[in-house]
């Protein structure tokens, strides 16, 4: 077993370097490697050789014989977790977390990543791109967690997660068009902050017994988020004000500060690798 240990270490160190630095193909090289450490990890935890050797009895043939016998499910208990939230990929949130396992008790911590994406960068959904912008932001992203089983239910949990976000866009060009008749183009930088509470249960696809781990969770979450956004280089065509304008609010030049609260769904799907210990 001591290549695989090898290989796994220095693909893990290889891994948290471009994950860190930020480099290209980051994502795909630190969720490639927790795959490897799933594999290395989950092969040694099944490979246990017990040797006995035969003494005696009916058959004389046998008395200096060695038989192998392979235990395929030994006793174990996971010490930590390292995990990502295959989910966040999907919002352009890369992200790697760490989690602690204490008899029924974990507590973790994940950090990402926040990336802005041409694919949603306008919100179809917003009357104006200044109310809400799509995914135009750059940012961190910090979870901390408590998640609590039962010892009757120990692939169920409840968790309670604390999540803060420090994101950001500087000199975004942005296009409203109202009625078909009035366009107003617009740039803006912003600076945002989110806080809140996630409450959450969970399903333990793959639990803190084996060498890999899947997670599916689901639940909601209190956000309040805090924008400071400013608005320059506006210019509306038919000009502003006008009676074409009349029971719209279009983005004005200015500095602004809003305050959002927001319940929003929440929806996970970790794996990672356990690193294990014999009970």
């Amino acid at each position: 077993m001591c290549q695989p240990i090898i290989s796994r270490n220095i693909f893990s160190v290889f891994s948290l370097y471009y994950f860190i630095t930020h480099k290209t193909m980051k994502y795909y090289i630190t969720l490639l490697a927790i795959l490897m450490n799933c594999y290395f990890l989950q092969a040694q935890a099944t490979d246990t050789t017990v040797v006995e050797r035969s003494t005696g009895g009916f058959n004389r043939l046998a008395q200096d014989s060695t038989v192998i016998k392979h235990t395929d499910n030994p006793t174990y208990s996971s010490l930590f977790s390292i995990t990502t939230d295959l989910a966040q990929y999907g919002l352009f949130q890369p992200n790697l977390g760490i989690e602690i396992n204490i008899d029924t008790i974990s507590l973790g911590f994940n950090f990402g990543l926040v990336e802005p994406s041409p694919m949603f960068a306008v919100n179809p959904l917003a009357d104006g791109q200044f109310t809400y912008p799509g995914t135009v932001y750059r940012g961190t992203a910090f979870r901390f967690y408590l998640k609590i089983r039962t010892k009757k239910h120990p692939y169920s949990y409840w968790c309670f997660q604390g999540v803060y976000k420090k994101i950001a866009f500087n000199n975004i060009s942005f296009s409203d068009e109202y009625r078909d008749e009035i366009l107003n183009t617009y740039t803006m930088d912003e600076n945002s902050t989110v806080a809140g509470l996630d409450i959450l249960h969970g399903n333990l696809i793959a639990g803190n017994d084996q060498g890999y781990t899947i997670d599916f969770f689901y639940g909601f979450g209190y956000h309040i988020r805090t924008r400071n956004y400013t608005i320059y280089n506006e210019n509306s065509s038919p000009s502003y004000p006008g009676p074409e304008y009349n029971g719209l609010t279009i983005a004005l030049p200015g500095t602004y500060q809003t305050v959002l609260s927001i319940f929003t769904p929440v929806v996970g799907f970790k794996v990672g690798f356990n690193y294990l210990k014999k009970k």
